[in-house]
């Protein structure tokens, strides 16, 4: 079963959101990771071609990789630690939380 967000209730031809199967999300939960780091590993390298011309410019940038770095690492660990907690509510209590869809949690359990 799939849901989405807007377009008609047959189909998600017209929606503006439709979310990806829970089996994806880990996947995905590490591509979002790659895809943070990117930025603050870019800057952490430009401070070394940066440090010729001024050290303090180099560690200025430095910092901000490495605090780019730390940032995107404390929000995916938040977003999965959310997702993480949904899960367990669900397989305990079967209580779905308001922000997440029934459909998105069952079909994260197989039968064995």
């Amino acid at each position: 079963m799939q849901n989405w967000i807007g377009g008609s209730h047959r189909n998600p031809i017209d929606a503006y959101f439709v979310p990806p199967e829970p089996t994806a999300v880990p996947v995905l939960m590490e591509d979002l990771v790659t895809y943070l780091a990117i930025p603050g590993v870019l800057l952490i390298i430009a401070s070394f071609s940066i440090l010729a011309t001024s050290v303090a410019a180099a560690l200025l940038v430095a910092l901000v990789g490495i605090a780019w770095l730390i940032v995107s690492t404390v929000v995916v660990a938040a977003l999965s630690g959310i997702y993480q907690t949904a899960l367990y509510r669900f397989s305990v209590d079967g209580v779905v939380p308001v922000a997440f869809a029934d459909a998105d949690l069952a079909h994260a359990f197989r039968h064995r």
